[in-house]
């Protein structure tokens, strides 16, 4: 990271063996709880500020990668929550008031497990977790020119499982979530010029399953996402009287299976909802204000 200078970076990341974290709670009466787990291969997070950005980074994860988080509760006064992420490869670009320029590549081939078991006997509100990528990109710049390219590669199987279960009657809120994907950019820029190079190629299966029970409360949520690849990029154009532009050249190839389930059972909630989507390909490019585009 660095502030009011320029920063040039050339990085080479390699897993070869397995990362696994691994959280285990069993409690009794609580106010609020919380519980997580956190693994990855490769994890590169760089940002700069009032200066420019040059990235070339690599990232190679043959390991498997696990993170799992499992609470027993008795009785949580308040929100009981739970999380888990496994990630093979993730880097994070950042720059505010900066020419960000950076050239990605990773890969994965160890599978990819994330997995979050929650029970509570009583909580007001709960909340589990699951979110597995096998490769994962993030551009996020403000006020500067920003051109990204990226190739990721991806045969790692993929599986996000979030689990919540509640004794009884819940007075709040209760839901699952679980998202499972090989290959992800998403990238953004506020008030300049963005332009991406992105190719994916994903082979290894990728499922999502969320399952949430119990016998009433307010609001209860189960939803689940899985994607071979997914590309997301947004530039706000109304940000500047310079309207700034969005240009990108894309292309994904998936021969994974891609799978996604959402269960739930609450004969007595006031109010339910339940969403499972698998995508092999999916491609989000938006730009907003007037003059953008």
């Amino acid at each position: 990271q660095t502030s009011g200078g320029d920063l040039a970076l050339r990085s080479d990341q390699r897993a070869h063996n397995d990362v696994s974290a691994e959280t285990r709670f069993t409690g009794g009466d609580a106010g609020d709880a919380s519980t997580s787990a956190s693994s990855s291969g490769n994890v590169a997070a760089i940002a700069a500020e009032n200066g420019d950005l040059r990235v070339i980074l690599a990232q190679e994860s043959d390991g498997a990668v696990r993170a799992s988080a499992e609470a027993d509760h008795c009785c949580v006064a308040g929100q009981a929550v739970s999380g888990a992420i496994a990630s093979a490869n993730n880097a994070t670009l950042a720059g505010t008031t900066t020419t960000n320029l950076s050239d990605t590549a990773q890969s994965a081939r160890g599978a990819v497990a994330a997995r979050v078991d929650l029970y509570a006997g009583y909580a007001t509100d709960a909340s589990g977790n699951a979110t597995g990528n096998g490769n994962a990109l993030t551009i996020d710049n403000q006020w500067g020119y920003a051109n990204g390219r990226a190739r990721q590669q991806s045969s790692a199987d993929v599986s996000a499982d979030a689990y919540v279960t509640l004794g009884g009657d819940f007075l709040g809120f209760a839901s699952a979530g679980a998202y499972g994907v090989g290959n992800s950019v998403t990238a953004s820029n506020v008030g300049s010029d963005m332009a991406l190079d992105v190719a994916q190629e994903n082979s290894g299966d990728v499922s999502a399953t969320a399952a949430m029970a119990g016998t009433g409360g307010v609001t209860a949520l189960a939803s689940s996402a899985a994607y071979g690849n997914s590309v997301s990029a947004a530039l706000c154009a109304y940000c500047d009287s310079s309207r700034p532009t969005l240009t990108a050249a894309n292309s994904q190839t998936n021969d994974g299976d891609v799978r996604s389930e959402a269960v739930l059972r609450t004969p007595n909630a006031q109010s339910v909802g339940a969403s499972a989507a698998a995508i092999g390909n999916a491609a989000t490019f938006q730009s907003t204000g007037p003059g953008g585009r």
